[in-house]
């Protein structure tokens, strides 16, 4: 009799608690999965923070959280063991009003926005039996900023490209640069006077301005495949190449438009940025638009809708010749059809001024016409995140 008691007490108790935690497991329950970070740059390590909050009386034994991750975050200590898992998953016991958080580091191996919407959450009773499953709504949002190309193979082409912007043909002055101070002469306006050099010398001295026609640069960033196969490692180079020219022209004052024909990957619009509102930070701005590309899967054939929609000629060529009117061209693209270079020769003759990076995966993919010749530079890629400057 004592033993039936016992048993009929543990059914008593076992159904009891499977009622209790099929009715009250989420009530005062919460949790959250978040990005240490919101903006983070290629090659860099981010967490993600798993937070979970039982504010009740009821113990949750076990308790599993889940969410979708990209492929491109890859778990920092599963890096070089081949296991990698596009899902987060973490298995916790919550005590009666407890908090538990865990923190588990992320690589970002590639740019882009990378968003949580939703997080799963598994529950089960006392006697690990029954499972209470519910899908939670998430709004996180992490932006992989575009790395930077190797800076010591990138300094010599830079300096190449700052010296071809500032000895071009000098067209007007600019009363925003000075290269000096000079003594004032009838014809000078007063405008034109440095009030400070004037009182520490006693006599009246003018700026010399600068003359800058060329100080406004516009770079294109032309993403079309240059043959029947896709090469993503080429047109993510190219992607950082335009960061880094961008970086290091604003680092030196020189403010430059951008223009590609690469679509948002959420919006599908062409990503240009071309009007810096006033107190924006202007490389938050280049670094937003540039991660936000989207590389498609599979290359563009001749003929195809998409094709013609996203060919950079069709899109750019007329304002190409517009912006070589006043502005240095810097054209990045490992598109070589003839197309395409006929439409910087058109420039050139124009009197435009240009230099055009060439990304390639080797130099047998270099191929542009004699009379460029002096226009390219050839950036070679060798597929391990370093690429090496070679002028023709």
């Amino acid at each position: 009799m004592l033993i039936l008691s016992i048993l009929l007490g543990c059914l008593v108790l076992y159904r009891l608690q499977a009622l209790l935690y099929r009715k009250y497991w989420s009530r005062g329950f919460s949790v959250s999965v978040r990005y240490g970070k919101h903006q983070v740059t290629e090659g860099e390590k981010v967490c993600v923070c798993i937070s979970v909050e039982n504010r009740k009386w009821l113990p949750l034994p076990a308790i599993l959280v889940s969410c979708a991750l990209s492929e491109h975050l890859v778990r920092v200590e599963r890096e070089n063991s081949g296991q990698h898992s596009r899902n987060v998953s973490e298995l916790l016991s919550v005590l009666m009003n407890q908090r538990i958080t865990r923190s588990i580091d992320y690589l970002c191996q590639r740019r882009g926005v990378y968003r949580i919407s939703e997080i799963s959450v598994q529950s089960k009773d006392l006697f690990y039996h029954e499972k209470q499953t519910e899908v939670l709504g998430c709004e996180e949002c992490l932006t992989v900023y575009p790395a930077c190309v190797e800076m010591d193979s990138f300094i010599p082409l830079y300096q190449n490209l700052y010296g071809q912007i500032l000895t071009q043909r000098l067209m007007q002055e600019d009363p925003f640069f000075h290269r000096g101070v000079r003594e004032y002469q009838p014809f000078d306006q007063m405008r034109q006077i440095d009030w400070k050099a004037t009182a520490k010398t006693g006599e009246l001295k003018v700026y010399v301005p600068e003359r800058t026609a060329y100080r406004k640069v516009a770079v294109f960033l032309n993403l079309q495949s240059d043959n029947y196969f896709l090469n993503t490692p080429v047109l993510e180079e190219s992607i950082r190449l335009a960061k880094t020219v961008c970086m290091c022209l604003n680092r030196d004052g020189l403010q430059c438009k951008i223009y590609t024909n690469g679509h948002d990957a959420e919006t599908d619009e062409m990503v240009c940025v071309e009007h810096l509102p006033p107190d924006t930070d202007y490389m938050h701005l280049v670094n937003s638009h540039l991660a936000r590309i989207r590389i498609r899967s599979y290359p563009a054939v001749a003929g195809d809708e998409s094709f013609e929609r996203d060919r950079f000629v069709r899109c750019y060529e007329p304002r190409m010749l517009r912006e070589a009117e006043d502005h240095f061209l810097v054209v990045i693209s490992n598109y070589q059809h003839t197309d395409f270079q006929e439409a910087l020769e058109n420039i050139k003759r124009r009197g435009g001024n240009l230099l055009w990076l060439v990304p390639v995966g080797n130099s047998q993919e270099y191929h542009p016409q004699e009379s460029l010749a002096d226009e390219a530079r050839i950036w070679n890629l060798n597929y391990e995140s370093r690429a090496v400057m070679r002028e023709t």
